[in-house]
């Protein structure tokens, strides 16, 4: 793995980390509306920032916008919204983001081979078998 990969990899984690940490801790009273909208301000404000520092635009602005970044950000909330109310409803750091990383990789690995044409390996489904084995040792305890 190069450095570059291997960057890209550690940020998403600490992302994701950061991600969590500060989600599960949002007040339960708080509007999940309002908790959203002040979050994406910041993360525009981060974007705006990345986009004239880091990754300054090349092309024009038309040619980069196109029905799948409006599908990213439709994405985003429904992540944003999935995990609020994931939290709310008594998920636990320990089970709420493993379960819908497990179902959602599985998930995309049957989208990868159905509309992309990827191969899987019998590693890969090895692998998601031992994660689902994985998540029925977890509901043994009973609840999320």
């Amino acid at each position: 793995m190069n450095q570059t990969a291997l960057l890209a990899l550690l940020t998403a984690v600490v992302g994701t980390i950061g991600y969590h940490l500060a989600q599960r801790q949002v007040a339960p009273d708080a509007s999940p509306a309002l908790v959203l909208v002040v979050a994406y301000l910041v993360g525009a404000a981060v974007c705006g920032l990345l986009l004239v520092t880091l990754f300054p635009s090349r092309a024009a602005v038309r040619e980069q916008l196109s029905w799948p970044v409006v599908a990213l950000g439709v994405a985003v909330v429904l992540i944003e919204v999935g995990f609020v109310w994931m939290y709310r409803s008594g998920w636990t750091l320990t089970t709420g983001a493993l379960v819908v990383n497990v179902l959602a990789t599985i998930a995309l690995a049957v989208v990868g081979v159905l509309a992309f044409g990827e191969r899987l390996h019998w590693t890969t489904v090895a692998g998601a078998a031992i994660c689902l084995a994985g998540l029925g040792v977890m509901s043994l305890r009973g609840g999320a």
